[in-house]
């Protein structure tokens, strides 16, 4: 039998992917729907009533198996938080550091929004940010916006040590996808963000 899907989506940066049903007459079929690892609490509905995916996920895929008829619709929901990332402990370049992912995309920073020297950022564990699209990006693109906190480091000459201070000020940051940087001007770039400790 003859049965076409129609997917409307814009995906990775929303969290819904609606799915029409098309068929001449009522057919049972299994419409296997991707679960992917890094959402926490996906849902689907069918034709607007929730379903529950306890009993129905298998391998990472939720399995609605129906009657179908012409008009029927799927609508799967995939809540992306702005996440903070930690390595595993035996990474040691990455001890006490955190990167930023929201839904599938992993961000960084780069120079040519945040300034140079992005070694002296830190990030509270509790920063929030929010998500916006971007466009001074080949497609559509979205970045992430918060604060921070950069070391102050000012007065240095030509010595190479000095006695120890430490003087931080809160700056706003923008986060871009991992995949998308270098698109805009040369500079330095960074994933992983030491992280802002608090006794």
């Amino acid at each position: 039998r003859e049965v076409a899907l129609t997917q409307e989506t814009g995906y990775p940066w929303e969290e819904k992917v609606r799915i029409a049903i098309s068929s001449p007459e009522t057919t049972s079929f299994t419409l296997a729907l991707r679960l992917p690892g890094w959402c926490r609490r996906p849902a689907v509905s069918v034709n607007g009533e929730e379903i529950t995916l306890a009993g129905i996920t298998e391998n990472g895929y939720a399995l609605i198996d129906r009657e179908w008829k012409d008009g029927d619709t799927v609508e799967l929901a995939l809540p992306m938080p702005v996440e903070k990332m930690a390595a595993h402990p035996g990474l040691r370049e990455n001890a006490g550091k955190i990167a930023l992912q929201r839904g599938p995309v992993v961000y960084c920073l780069e120079e040519v929004d945040n300034g140079k020297d992005l070694h002296n950022l830190v990030i509270s564990p509790e920063a929030e940010f929010t998500a916006e699209f971007a466009d001074d990006f080949p497609g559509r693109v979205v970045v992430l916006k918060g604060e921070a906190f950069r070391t102050v480091e000012t007065g240095w000459g030509n010595e190479l040590y000095r006695p120890f201070s430490l003087r931080r000020e809160r700056v706003k940051i923008t986060a871009v996808p991992y995949y998308a940087w270098a698109n805009r001007r040369p500079g330095e770039m960074r994933v992983w963000l030491r992280v802002l400790e608090r006794e």
